[in-house]
């Protein structure tokens, strides 16, 4: 796969933004606010 969201795939990229939000052990709520976000903007059906 070359592409994501028309854009050129860097998972890199992804894995840096997951990164930056803490995510141990029932303290994921900032990661899955930042991923519900993530698909509400790109118009992805999503459940939280």
């Amino acid at each position: 796969m070359k592409h994501v969201l028309d854009q050129e795939f860097a998972p890199e990229y992804y894995f840096e933004k997951i990164c930056e939000y803490p995510h141990g052990s029932y303290h994921e709520k900032p990661l899955s606010d930042y991923l519900v976000e993530f698909a509400k903007e790109h118009g992805f059906r999503y459940k939280q």
